[in-house]
């Protein structure tokens, strides 16, 4: 993914395409931190020279000095390199981690929609679902009632035999009077 890196347009001769990668990848690999300081730091400090000793594997001040002066000159444009294929790479990441869930739920995934309206369709199609399951056993459509004074709370028919009167409610804790088979039009 790093090895994409789109670097055509920056023509450095320290910063060889090779070097370039390994920043790259250095980059990739570590913490905000890192991206801020390589990004954003005008001065050669110490935390630079680890990162350029750690991508060069050369130890002489002088040396990482003039590296990091190239750098600051290029470091606009690989920048932008940078950001547009990790950006990529977090994109294509997300739509196969969501394809993945999908299929495992057996939910279809449109290829011809975006990953966000993926999941819009699919938080649509499932608001009436989740209104009527049963929030027991998660298994079944509501389709009794457990009736109280002057309210009634719904269940399904397997999870409501478990009930009798006189026993609380699962969910309002209120005594149960009655149950009643609930038709859902």
């Amino acid at each position: 993914m790093i090895k994409n890196i789109k670097l055509d347009t920056i023509n450095n001769d320290l910063w060889t395409r090779s070097n370039m990668l390994k920043l790259a990848t250095h980059i990739f690999d570590s913490d905000m931190k890192t991206y801020r300081r390589l990004f954003y730091t005008q001065l050669f400090t110490r935390f630079i020279k680890e990162i350029l000793v750690n991508i060069l594997k050369i130890d002489n001040d002088m040396i990482l000095k003039i590296y990091w002066n190239e750098f600051k000159l290029i470091r606009k444009t690989f920048k932008e390199s940078y950001d547009n294929i990790t950006c990529q790479t977090m994109n294509s990441n997300i739509k196969d981690n969501i394809k993945k869930l999908f299929d495992k739920e057996n939910i279809a995934f449109l290829e011809s929609e975006t990953v966000f309206d993926n999941i819009e369709q699919y938080v649509e199609s499932s608001k009436n679902k989740e209104c009527i399951q049963c929030k027991i056993c998660y298994n079944q459509s509501v389709d009794h009632i457990l009736v109280h004074d002057n309210q009634g709370c719904t269940i399904c028919g397997e999870c409501a035999e478990k009930f009798g009167s006189n026993t609380d409610c699962p969910f309002c804790k209120l005594k149960i009077l009655d149950k009643k088979k609930l038709f859902i039009r």
